[in-house]
């Protein structure tokens, strides 16, 4: 359905991986080196629209903004925790609003990147509507398909030490969710994508990092 919906050749598509290959360091956290990331992640996504990035501190604050933007018929916004996607008219720009929480975690930050691009290529390139319900699992599986599936795979579920916090010497523990897709539906779409590609090495999903509650 994704690959259908993008209109590429998806199974050339090359699955991005956490490396200096594709990402190589240095990597700072600055605002710079956030958008230099944006830029690669599109270009590996094919996103071929110009995006501007935006850094609000308050992500909440620039929802109520969003709200007063102008724009026709066509706006569409798409927000969740970590990122916001903007589109108006068709002479609008594609605007991505990262929170800057995220820049301390690489891994969960190309995933918030790869979902909101995925917005772009199919909502900025008007591949759906934007009364269609299923649009944001939609666009997580689109992730899959552009070759950044292994990113919002592994950020979907995360479970870890908070340091400091908690009744333990050494602080609680956290459990966090991003994206619209579980764990165990990424797993399926990864196999599924790594089956139709007939990739003999299965370097993406070697690749994936599964919690016991996607097995």
């Amino acid at each position: 359905m994704a690959a259908r919906r993008v209109r590429v050749a998806p199974l050339n598509v090359p699955v991005i991986l956490p490396t200096s290959e594709y990402f190589p360091p240095p990597f700072s956290g600055s605002d710079g080196d956030v958008r230099a990331v944006v830029r690669a992640v599109a270009r590996y996504m094919g996103v071929q629209a110009g995006v501007d990035v935006q850094f609000p501190e308050d992500l909440e604050h620039a929802e109520n903004l969003m709200r007063l933007f102008p724009g026709g018929t066509g706006t569409f916004r798409s927000s969740g925790a970590a990122g916001v996607y903007t589109h108006a008219d068709a002479d609008g720009p594609h605007v991505i609003t990262i929170d800057r929480s995220n820049v301390s975690e690489p891994p969960r930050l190309l995933a918030v990147i790869a979902h909101e691009l995925g917005h772009v290529r199919l909502f900025g390139e008007r591949r759906i509507s934007a009364d269609r319900q299923d649009h944001e699992p939609l666009t997580d599986l689109a992730t899959v398909c552009l070759g950044m599936g292994i990113f919002t795979a592994n950020a979907a579920f995360n479970f870890g030490r908070i340091s400091g916090y908690g009744i333990e010497p050494a602080g609680g523990w956290q459990s966090r969710r991003l994206g619209y897709m579980t764990e165990r539906m990424f797993g399926y779409a990864l196999a599924r994508y790594a089956v139709y590609r007939e990739n003999s090495t299965r370097r993406g999903p070697s690749t994936w990092t599964p919690t016991r509650a996607s097995t």
